[in-house]
């Protein structure tokens, strides 16, 4: 028995070497060009570079304004980078008939992607979905750990599920938790009772050497692109149009400089949804800063950086908003609430700003430090790039990652050749009561 198990040991290090592993990654919804979106292309890019085969399971937004063709191109990004998506439409968890047909539907079509793509780990991207994850885990032993994007909501339906699921199920997160701020690691801990010992800190990463400093030609030509004069003080919020975002905050912010003699100008890129755009527009209207305040869609992330002096984000709600780790590494100061992430991210007063919420006071003070003090700003901006550099590159996610993957998989296939060992034992004992 012994012989049979290290060979089968020897035989799965043969097949890693042969046969490319593969991972799904499940998400309950998949939305446009945002953050998550951003973060499954670059992981699944990194991992098929390590040799890795990855799929994408998930549902499409709809029934908002323009949002259904928005996941549409979500999705061609992600397949450019060799990733198959197939389309699982995971229901809401409100109680009702339609909605349970809907769930085992959706069970089914995941069990028939699981059978068709044959992972060998499962990344989970919502915690929603790990209910219909942890039935697949069941059937087809299968390791997967999941990923939570976004600081958990305790009045949530599906997180006070999951957490009540806990109390009974010790792998309804999956074998392992990926917290991608200490804000998460500590909520998975203190909220959702997760023990320590299954949590990996790690850090969502960025493509260090295309979020770099532009030279100066690049940054008067990005200037340029979006009209603006090479004197301009220019501050960026990049993200989608919602309240969450704090929009209002910077709008009020910016009226208050204008107050002050100081028209800084605010190049907002990102998506509205329904009447989003709208209220961000009246918002500007009202505050008498309709024309500093530039809505310009979607936008290229890197370009919007370039022609900045300073990113803000006073979001009410966040996990690890990406574009703050891109602007450090693009050398463009940042000033954010204290959401989830911010003290990963900024050391306040040395690498960026951290602003309290729902303070355009607070805002406009710091916003005027920054852009009427050069050396100030110039000495921040170094310490942006430095920290941004060891802590938030790709390369060190995608490491992480794997490390993960393998570690998780490998726990795996142990306990099943255990399993394979005590029945192989028991069996040889029962034969021997049997015949003496």
């Amino acid at each position: 028995m012994s012989n049979h198990l290290t060979n089968s040991a020897s035989d799965t290090q043969i097949n890693r070497m042969y046969i490319r592993p593969r991972v799904l990654f499940v998400l309950g919804v998949l939305w446009g060009d945002n953050g998550i979106t951003s973060h499954l292309a670059m992981l699944a890019k990194g991992l098929i570079k390590q040799g890795w085969e990855v799929a994408l399971a998930s549902g499409l937004a709809s029934g908002i304004d323009g949002a259904n063709e928005q996941a549409i191109h979500a999705i061609q990004r992600i397949e450019s980078e060799g990733v198959k998506h197939f389309f699982v439409p995971f229901p809401n968890l409100r109680l009702s008939p339609k909605n349970l047909t809907s769930a085992f539907q959706s069970l089914l079509r995941l069990d028939a992607i699981i059978r068709q793509f044959r992972p060998d780990i499962i990344h989970v991207h919502s915690l929603s979905v790990c209910p219909y994850v942890q039935v697949i885990q069941l059937l087809h032993r299968l390791p997967f750990i999941s990923t939570c994007h976004l600081e958990p909501e305790t009045d949530r339906l599906n997180v006070k599920f999951s957490t009540l699921a806990k109390q009974g199920f010790n792998t309804v997160f999956g074998n392992r938790v990926i917290a991608i701020s200490s804000n998460l690691k500590d909520a998975f801990k203190r909220i959702m009772k997760v023990p320590e010992e299954n949590i990996r800190l790690i850090y969502h990463g960025i493509e260090n050497e295309y979020f770099r400093p532009p030279s100066f030609e690049e940054r008067l030509k990005a200037r340029e692109a979006f009209n603006l004069a090479p004197e301009s003080k220019v501050v960026c919020h990049i993200g989608r149009l919602s309240l969450v975002k704090g929009h209002d905050v910077l709008i009020r912010a910016i009226s208050i400089l204008r107050s002050q003699g100081i028209d800084a100008i605010a190049l907002c890129a990102g998506k509205g949804y329904g009447d989003e755009e709208d209220v961000i527009r009246l918002h500007a209207a009202q505050g008498g800063v309709s024309d500093l305040v530039h809505l310009l869609g979607f936008a290229d992330t890197r370009q919007v950086l370039w022609a900045s002096d300073v990113i803000t984000l006073p979001s009410r709600r966040e996990g690890f908003p990406l574009v703050i780790a891109e602007a450090m590494l693009c050398g463009v100061v940042p000033v954010r609430t204290p959401a989830a992430g911010a003290f990963d991210q900024i050391e306040d007063g040395v690498n960026g700003f951290i602003v309290p919420f729902d303070a355009p006071e607070a805002l406009a003070l710091l916003l005027k430090q920054l852009l009427q003090n050069n050396e100030l700003r110039a000495q921040m901006s170094a310490s942006a790039i430095e920290s941004a550099r060891q802590k938030f590159t790709a390369d060190r996610m995608i490491k992480d990652t794997i490390a993960l993957y393998e570690e998780v998989i490998d726990e795996e296939n142990h306990l099943r050749q255990s399993k394979v060992f005590n029945w192989g034992e028991s069996t040889v004992a029962d034969s021997n009561v049997t015949k003496y």
